[in-house]
C-alpha cells in the first residue's frame, strides 16, 4: 500500500506543480497584455513611451516626463495631459532634451511658487488647482483650514500663507511616504516663511481607529476598502473622523475644507456634526469607486444639510471639483 500512496503522492505533486506553473504563466500573460494595452493608450495621445530600469519615459518632441514603473497606472493620464504636468515644474536640460523627472521623490521648482524647491513624492501637484481652491475659499488672516489628503503639502503651505500667524491649517495625510515628504516641506515653510502647519498622520474615515490603507507614494494612495487591495503597500494606519479631528486639534472655528481623499469622500460627510456646527466652505475632488462617480452621493449628503453645490471642471484633470457653500 505504501508504494501506491507514494505513487499517488508523486502524481498529485506533479499535477500541482503543473497547474501552479500554468497559473503563473497566465498571470505573466495578463501583465504583458496589460502593459501592451497601456502603451497603445499612451501612443493614441501622441506621446512616445519607453520603459527601462524601472523608469517609464514619456516623450513629446524634445520634452520628456519620467515616471517610476511603480506608478505605471498614471502613465495614460500623464500622457493625455502632458503639457499640464510638464509645465507644472521647471524642467532640467540634458543634452537636447528637457526632462521633468517624477520617477522618485525629489525637490522641484514649482511654477508659480518661488519660496523654495518643493519635494514631490512623485507626480507634481500643479498650482493651477490650488489657485482654484484659493479663489473659492476666500481665506483671510485668522481662518482655520482642514487640508484632507495633503500629498506633498503644497496646498497646506498656500493656505497657511493666506491665514497667517493668527490662523491655523491642519494637514491630514495617511501615506507614510507622502507624510515624510509633507513634514520636510513644512519644515522648509517654517524656515522660509515663519509659518507653521499642523500635520496629522491618519486616514480620514467615518470612524476613528485602525484601517487598511494602500500606500503608493503618489497621488492615488487611499483606503484599501475603497481603492482595492491590489495597489501599493497595504498597511494598517490610524483612521480619524472629521468630528474626532476637530476635537483632537481643539479648533474654535472651521472656515474651509479641501478634500482630496481618493473616494472616501462618499462616506465621511454623513452625520458629521462639525460641518453643521461651523458651516465651512468645502472643495471636494470626487472619484470613481466601483465604476461609479462619488459625486451624487457627496451632493446628497451635503445638500441634505443645506449646502449649495457647484460642479466645476478641473484644469488638466478628468475628475470634477465640487465647490460647496453653506
Amino acid at each position: 500500500m505504501s508504494h501506491i500512496y507514494a505513487s499517488n503522492q508523486y502524481r498529485y505533486g506533479v499535477k500541482s506543480k503543473f497547474f501552479s506553473q500554468r497559473i503563473r504563466d497566465s498571470e505573466r500573460l495578463v501583465k504583458v497584455l496589460g502593459s501592451i494595452q497601456s502603451r497603445l493608450r499612451v501612443l493614441k495621445t501622441g506621446t512616445h513611451q519607453r520603459t527601462a530600469v524601472g523608469i517609464i519615459s514619456l516623450r513629446r518632441g524634445n520634452r520628456v516626463i519620467r515616471l517610476s514603473s511603480e506608478h505605471r497606472l498614471y502613465a495614460r493620464d500623464v500622457a493625455s495631459n502632458f503639457d499640464f504636468y510638464f509645465s507644472s515644474v521647471i524642467p532640467t536640460r540634458v543634452g537636447r532634451y528637457e526632462i521633468v523627472d517624477f520617477s522618485m521623490s525629489r525637490p522641484h521648482w514649482l511654477v508659480g511658487f518661488d519660496d523654495f524647491p518643493v519635494e514631490m513624492p512623485s507626480i507634481s501637484e500643479p498650482l493651477v488647482t490650488t489657485d482654484e481652491y484659493l479663489k473659492f475659499a476666500e481665506l483671510e488672516p485668522g481662518h482655520t483650514v482642514f487640508d484632507l489628503g495633503a500629498y506633498s503639502g503644497v496646498t497646506s503651505i498656500m493656505f497657511s500663507k493666506r491665514v497667517g500667524l493668527s490662523g491655523r491649517v491642519i494637514a491630514v495625510e495617511a501615506d507614510f511616504r507622502n507624510s515624510e515628504i509633507v513634514s520636510r516641506n513644512l519644515r522648509l515653510h517654517k524656515a522660509f516663511n515663519g509659518l507653521s502647519v499642523d500635520l496629522v498622520n491618519a486616514a480620514i474615515w467615518p470612524t476613528s481607529g485602525q484601517i487598511a490603507f494602500s500606500a503608493e507614494g503618489s497621488m492615488g494612495s487611499a483606503v484599501s476598502n475603497v481603492i482595492g487591495f491590489g495597489r501599493g503597500d497595504a498597511n494598517e494606519v490610524n483612521s480619524i473622523s472629521l468630528d474626532e479631528l476637530a476635537a483632537q486639534t481643539a479648533i474654535s472655528r472651521l472656515d474651509f475644507i479641501k478634500c482630496d481623499i481618493e473616494g472616501a469622500e462618499k462616506d465621511i460627510f454623513e452625520d458629521c456634526s462639525v460641518i453643521e456646527e461651523f458651516r465651512p466652505r468645502i472643495a471636494i475632488e470626487t472619484h470613481v469607486v466601483n465604476n461609479s462617480m462619488t459625486t451624487a452621493k457627496v451632493c446628497d449628503d451635503l445638500s441634505r444639510i443645506g449646502y449649495s453645490i457647484d460642479i466645476v471642471t478641473q484644469p488638466g484633470v478628468d475628475l470634477p471639483l465640487l465647490f460647496c457653500s453653506p
